[in-house]
Formats: structure tokens, C-alpha cells, sequence
């Protein structure tokens, strides 16, 4: 039986095993074989393939409701919220762009990675003032720029909307405090 095929899910998404990629290729099964199932029979079927910490994770993070009480798209949905990326989607398309060809890898390894990395950072979505953004804070090699890097990306990926006028004015803040903090040096030396 082709349900029993379907493998566990188990949540890592340091190497992108996210609950979408997971259901991404089993898809095809739930949509179309699975077809003539009901929700109920789904949902059950999906619940049996979460491994065990993940199906912990769920139940609790639905609670007072029990997996047979929603539908399978609002199962669906709730497991892609908490087993989605856990990275940001900015912090995602910063390290696209720092990618480098391995040692190991040879042309056709690298093309797929580029490829999953580059589907992973959804860069359709991807506006001209986030990708300012992300050329400025790539262009900031200098070690002695790597805390202001680090902050850029932070404050910038960080649930608010991405600008290239947000990210100047993060920088004349934190431009303006490096310059209170060597002048205050100065004052008590």
C-alpha cells in the first residue's frame, strides 16, 4: 500500500528538512491517490508519519484541539508554521549570496545546491530594495565590519519589512553611537 511507503517527517531545518520540502514529495500521493480518502483519513494518516518529537510539538502547540479536530489544510498549515524555515527568509537570501563551490563538489553538486538554495529563498518575492540591501551588507568584507554586518542582518530580517531608507538610517544610528562611544573614550582617558 502506498501510504505505507510515505516515510516518517522528521524536522531538521539546518539541512532544509522543513515540513514543506517533506510534503513536497509526497504530495502527489495526498492530493491524487489519496484522493478518494476523506480529510479525516489524512489527517491521520499524516499525524502517523510526524516522528516523535514533532508529533509532540504539534499536539502541543494546538492544544485545546486534537489532530482529528482539523481539517487536513489546517493541518497542513500548522505544521508548515512550525516546521518551516526557522531561519529568515532575509538571513536565507544572505547566505544564497555568499555561496562558494566546495572542494568536494563537483559542477553538477554545486548547480543543485545553487538550485535548492536559490528555490529556498524565494527570490520571485525578492524586492529592488531588498536586494540593495543584501548587495550592501554582502559588500562589507572588512573584518572590522563584521559587528556591523551582523547587526544589519539581524535588525533587518528581524519581522520588519526590509528597506534600503531603514537600513541607511540603521546605519547613521549605529554610525552616530560608534562616534559617542570614541568620544566619550577620549573624554575619560
Amino acid at each position: 500500500m502506498l501510504a505505507n511507503s510515505i516515510t516518517q517527517f522528521s524536522y531538521d531545518p539546518e539541512t532544509g528538512h522543513t515540513f514543506e520540502a517533506w510534503f513536497k514529495r509526497w504530495e502527489d500521493a495526498f492530493r491524487t491517490d489519496f484522493s478518494c480518502q476523506d480529510d479525516a483519513w489524512k489527517v491521520r494518516l499524516l499525524v502517523r508519519k510526524l516522528g516523535t518529537n514533532e508529533y509532540s510539538r504539534f499536539a502541543d502547540h494546538i492544544i485545546p484541539k486534537q489532530p482529528r479536530d482539523l481539517k487536513f489544510d489546517e493541518e497542513m498549515a500548522q505544521l508548515s508554521e512550525i516546521f518551516g524555515e526557522s531561519a529568515l527568509l532575509f538571513g536565507i537570501r544572505y547566505e544564497c549570496l555568499k555561496m562558494v563551490k566546495r572542494d568536494e563538489e563537483d559542477y553538477g553538486m554545486l548547480a543543485d545546491r545553487v538550485n535548492r538554495q536559490c528555490e529556498r529563498s524565494k527570490l520571485l518575492s525578492l524586492t529592488d530594495d531588498q536586494f540593495k540591501c543584501l548587495i550592501f551588507i554582502r559588500a562589507l568584507q572588512n573584518t572590522e565590519e563584521a559587528d556591523l554586518r551582523t547587526g544589519l542582518l539581524s535588525r533587518l530580517g528581524y519581522g520588519h519589512e526590509v528597506s534600503y531608507g531603514r537600513m541607511k538610517r540603521l546605519l547613521e544610528t549605529d554610525t552616530a553611537l560608534v562616534e559617542q562611544k570614541i568620544s566619550i573614550g577620549h573624554v575619560t582617558t
